[in-house]
């Protein structure tokens, strides 16, 4: 399987995810990759952002 020459990170809202957004983008950055970080201001996760652009 071919790696990834970048990677987008969905972040949600909670600490667990922020921690864990940063575990990974780390590692990504350090192997000279980019790195995408797109992150829900609205609800708790992607779900309730995606449901309120429904509306």
């Amino acid at each position: 399987m071919k790696r990834p020459s970048e990677i987008t990170i969905l972040e949600e809202n909670d600490p667990t995810s922020r921690r864990d957004v940063k575990i990974c983008a780390k590692r990504y950055l350090a192997a000279k990759k980019p790195v995408n970080i797109v992150s829900s201001y609205v609800g708790n996760d992607f779900n309730d952002a995606w449901r309120a652009m429904r509306r």
